[in-house]
Formats: structure tokens, sequence, C-alpha cells
């Protein structure tokens, strides 16, 4: 009798866990879905663009229409809210909105099917924005105009841990690319092409990989994730939408 009534609370419990849905706060996001730059504890600057970026654990999202509603705690006037028909692409299991709030304050964020039954929802807070200085004193490659940071990591927007070699061994040749500017980069996306010299003496004459991120067009910086296969000299190229050269940053990979 006991493990019958545990397999009817598994039969119960266990669809909400597969088909589990989570929203996250981020600045862009891959061509998979995956959330670059999240704000931490869900804390966002006044006027700062930010992507809500709903993600679902099935293989894609089976709503051919979804509702995402923003609703301001304690709001008097129904102008302090938003809502919005999305439709999700197929064959994927998420889907994006670019949004920007002008007032501070606590946020709900809600998504809902076309039946307005709720899928997800998570608070945020909007708060004015904090000046924060980015000091980069690092090798010879960067110009004064667009820099390229390789780092352990990133926390709250800055780069932590920067890295003059990136080792096989002790990172697993993960490192983030951290790019800044002194303008808005001025681009929806950036294209990136990575190349590694087949031997010491060669020129950077062997292909490795080629990356396309969402940004936005009002961002001084961004920042992505890589991991490096083989040791050896790299050269990353750095392009917008147009396809136009950015930057060019090179890295020394290691055991």
């Amino acid at each position: 009798m006991y493990n019958l009534i545990r397999q009817i609370i598994a039969i119960i419990i266990l669809p909400s866990i597969i088909w589990a849905q989570q929203i996250f706060f981020c600045r862009g996001y891959t061509e998979s879905g995956e959330p670059i730059d999240l704000f931490i504890g869900n804390k966002i600057p006044i006027n700062q663009s930010f992507v809500i970026l709903l993600r679902t654990s099935r293989d894609e999202i089976d709503n051919n229409i979804i509702f995402i509603s923003i609703q301001k705690s304690e709001a008097r006037f129904d102008q302090n809210n938003f809502n919005k028909m999305l439709r999700p692409d197929k064959n994927k299991n998420w889907i994006a909105f670019n949004h920007k709030i002008s007032e501070e304050g606590i946020y709900t964020i809600s998504f809902s099917d076309f039946n307005k039954k709720k899928l997800a929802s998570s608070t945020l807070r909007i708060e004015k924005s904090q000046s924060k200085k980015v000091d980069i004193t690092q090798p010879g490659y960067f110009t004064p105009d667009l820099r390229i940071v390789f780092c352990e990591r990133v926390v709250n927007g800055v780069p932590d841990g920067v890295l003059e070699k990136i080792s096989l061994f002790k990172t697993n040749g993960e490192a983030y690319i951290y790019l800044i500017n002194n303008m808005p980069l001025k681009s929806n996306k950036l294209l990136v092409n990575i190349w590694r010299k087949k031997t010491p003496d060669s020129p950077y004459d062997e292909f490795i990989d080629t990356k396309k991120f969402a940004i936005n067009y009002e961002w001084y910086d961004t920042f992505f994730r890589y991991r490096f296969e083989k040791k050896g000299e790299y050269k990353i190229n750095f392009f917008n939408e147009k396809e136009l050269l950015l930057k060019t940053a090179y890295i020394t990979v290691d055991n």
C-alpha cells in the first residue's frame, strides 16, 4: 500500500519537474537560447535594456501563442503594467523578449498560455544605476577603442581574474572573452571567428570555430564563454552584424 501511494505521488509531481519552465534576466543570449550575462539577484539598473528569457525543459514550446505580463508591485495605475502577445519559434524550447523599464520598483514577470494558464513567473528589482569603473591594465593588444579581455569569470559585468594565457589543465581550456568599448557597439549581433597556428612558425591557417551572439545595439560591452580544446596560438576576429571587422585579439593556450 505504501509503495502504491509513493507511485501515485510520483505520477502527480513528476510532470511539473520534467516540464519545468524557467525565466532568466540577462543582457543577451546565444543562438541556442543560453543566457549571456545574467543580472545578479535579478537587479537591473533603471532604463537598462535587458532580455527576459523563458526556457522549458521540453524539446520545444508547445504553445503557438504566449502572453507576457509585467506588473509593478503596488502600482496605482494601469500604465505601470505591460502585456504583450508573443509567438514562439517552432522547434525551439525558449523564447526571448527585449524590454526596458524607466521606473524604479519591484516587478513581477509572468508568462501564460492562450487560456491564461500561468507557465512561469519571477520578480525583478529596477533600481538606480551605480557607476562602475572597469580597470583593465593588461596585454598590449588593447587599443584606445574596443578592448578584449580574457578572464576566469565576469562578476556584475566586470571581468575578474584576467588571463594572459589559458590553461588546459587548470581551467579545462575555458575562459570568458569580454569586450568593452568607449561608445556603444552599434550592432545587434557579434560574429566571432577563431583561427589557430598549425605549427609555431606557420600563419593562423587552421580554422577552428565561428560563433554568433545576439547583443543590444546600445551596449558598450558584452562577453561570452568559450572552451579551447587544443594548445597553441590563437587569433580571434570580432565582427559586427555587417561583417565589418571590429577587432582582432590573440591568446596562447598551453597545458
